[in-house]
């Protein structure tokens, strides 16, 4: 419904006088809107979540006057803005956790644990998988590891020891987790190493 049209409505309603003009100074306040919608509407509910969208989205964007002309080019200018300032974030977030760089980092570490005895070998293909799937479903790990059901099990129980694999439920597939002590490790850029 355009705004000349809600004025149209409202100012015909008891509340108001059908004398007064949009360009007058007449334009219905928001709460008269919003009594509107919940009258009018075959669907208040949803009618109103967008009544509210659109205010804020008119707030944002310093269209609180309703003009045609004038609010296509802010909505316009927001937008752009609202864009490049998302390219923006993405580009720096990417140059702070090289995403590429990631699994090499990840399976470093895995190596050296594995050497330290603090991993059972083959440990580092589980993380592998669930890297690149995001989840793990339980009954696949015998066969990601080429091994028996008790030995995968100790594998992802470790695993889930040193805090890099979590579940939701004993039933639910593993995820892989980022434990704050290995944030420095993982993600050199996003958590730079403390100097002692």
């Amino acid at each position: 419904m355009k705004c000349s049209d809600c004025t149209r409505k409202i100012f015909a309603r008891p509340w108001g006088t059908d004398t007064k003009k949009y360009q007058d100074g007449g334009s219905p306040s928001f709460a008269q809107c919003y009594r509107l919608v919940q009258e009018a509407s075959t669907d208040p509910a949803i009618d109103t979540q967008h009544l509210l969208r659109r205010q804020i989205f008119n707030v944002l964007a310093d269209n609180s006057d309703g003009r045609g002309r004038l609010s296509e080019e802010a909505s316009a200018s927001f937008t752009r803005f609202f864009l490049e300032t998302c390219l923006d974030q993405v580009k720096f977030m990417e140059d702070l956790l090289q995403p590429d760089r990631l699994r090499n980092r990840i399976l470093l570490w895995v190596e050296e644990e594995i050497l330290a005895d603090a991993l059972p070998a083959k440990a580092g293909r589980v993380l592998e998988a669930v890297l690149y799937r995001g989840e793990l479903p339980r009954g696949e790990v015998e066969s990601i590891l080429g091994t028996s059901g008790r030995h995968a099990r100790r594998v992802v129980a470790t695993l889930a020891e040193c805090e890099v694999l979590v579940s939701e439920s004993p039933r639910a597939p593993w995820r892989l987790a980022f434990p704050a002590r290995l944030a420095p490790r993982w993600m050199p850029g996003l958590f730079p190493e403390q100097i002692h």
